[in-house]
Order: structure tokens, then C-alpha cells, then sequence
């Protein structure tokens, strides 16, 4: 199931290279405070290779999805990137389904939690992509594959008109993973043409 779990992270010192190779001058691994880059200290090649977090707090090359590659400009956009905290790492992650009919009841992940992780919950949201005749729209419920309704028990989702959000505040809980959290549609919208997309808010957390 896919997900967004993007980190904008400015890259300091300038790169060339093809479309399946970059030459990146300067920066082998430290990243900074949130917002600074990465720290340069020294030169290295990478071929198609991707970036992922070590438990020292290094950012090195590795088996990541999101090969060198996909740099562009001034900016990298990098998953599963943690800024050390004290004694943790940590990561905003808004992650969403896929645009699902809403006419129609079912499971649908949003989020793969791994092993060894935390994610705190902020809120879950429901937003509208697309409706023809409104009416009374779907009733859902957020938690996990084993406990669907673990979160936020069955409510109906107010998104009645086209790019309408509806937020679900403060859900006071977080989970271990590995796990999955999950939206289940218990009752299919009665509108016309209903169709949307569900999101998990919060921030991701590994105790190092």
C-alpha cells in the first residue's frame, strides 16, 4: 500500500551527473539540525544507490528506495529520515492511501509501522477527491488489521463536496511496531461518484 513519508532536505554543495549517476561534491554521511542539510566532510560517487539511517545517526549509502538518482535542483526528498533528538530519531509522516471508492466497504492500510519502531498518532483525516451527488457519506473507523476500530471508533466521514477534509483531532495513542494502521469503511457512502483518500499524521521514533 502506498504511502507519503517524505523529508525535505536541502543538499549544501552542488552535484553532477546523468540520470542513473550523480557525483556528490562534499557531503559523506552527517546529517545536520533539521533544516541545515547534511555537514560536508568528504567526496564520494554514487551509482543509483539510496540514502538510509544508521543507528549512529549517519546518513550513508545503501539499499534505500530512493536512489541518487532522483536528486534534482537543490533538494532531495528522502523517506525514513531521522534527526537526532537526544537519545532518539525522529520523523513527521503523513502518510495516505491510495484514492479509494467510498461507495464501497473494506480494509484499506495506510501505514506499515516496522519492528523497532514508534509512531505517535496526531490525527487521521478523510478528504474528498470526488463526488457527483452528495449525500450521506461513508462511516469509517481507524486501528489496526487484528483491531480496526483501535484508534477511533465508527463516526461518519463529513466530506460532502469535492476536496472537502475532515479531521479527526487527538487520538491519544501511538503504536509499536511491527504493525499496520489501518481506515475500515463499515458503511459505503450513499452519494454519487464518492471517492477519497484517508491519512495518518504523527511523528515516527526509534530509541537509539
Amino acid at each position: 500500500m502506498p504511502f507519503v513519508e517524505n523529508v525535505d532536505v536541502t543538499v549544501q554543495t552542488p552535484f553532477t551527473g546523468s540520470s542513473t549517476e550523480v557525483t556528490l561534491q562534499g557531503t559523506q554521511g552527517v546529517a545536520g539540525p533539521p533544516g541545515s542539510g547534511f555537514i560536508d566532510s568528504g567526496t564520494f560517487n554514487a551509482v543509483n544507490k539510496g540514502i538510509v539511517p544508521t543507528a549512529s545517526g549517519s546518513l550513508m549509502l545503501g539499499s534505500g528506495t530512493h536512489p541518487w538518482k532522483e536528486v534534482h535542483a537543490d533538494k532531495a526528498y528522502l523517506g525514513n529520515v531521522f534527526f537526532r533528538d537526544e537519545n532518539t530519531y525522529s520523523a513527521r509522516v503523513n502518510a495516505v492511501t491510495n484514492i479509494i471508492s467510498l461507495t464501497a466497504t473494506g480494509l484499506h492500510r495506510i501505514i506499515d509501522i516496522p519492528a523497532g519502531e514508534t509512531f505517535v498518532i496526531d490525527s487521521f483525516e478523510g478528504i474528498c477527491t470526488k463526488i457527483n451527488n452528495p449525500y450521506i457519506g461513508p462511516s469509517v473507523e481507524f486501528g489496526t488489521t487484528g483491531n480496526t476500530s483501535r484508534f477511533l471508533e465508527e463516526s461518519i466521514v463529513k466530506i460532502n463536496s469535492n476536496n472537502a477534509r475532515h479531521i479527526f483531532d487527538d487520538p491519544q495513542d501511538s503504536l509499536d511496531g511491527p504493525a499496520s494502521i489501518s481506515v475500515n469503511i463499515t458503511k459505503a457512502s450513499q452519494a454519487v461518484g464518492h471517492s477519497g483518500f484517508f491519512r495518518a499524521n504523527g511523528t515516527k521514533i526509534v530509541f537509539g
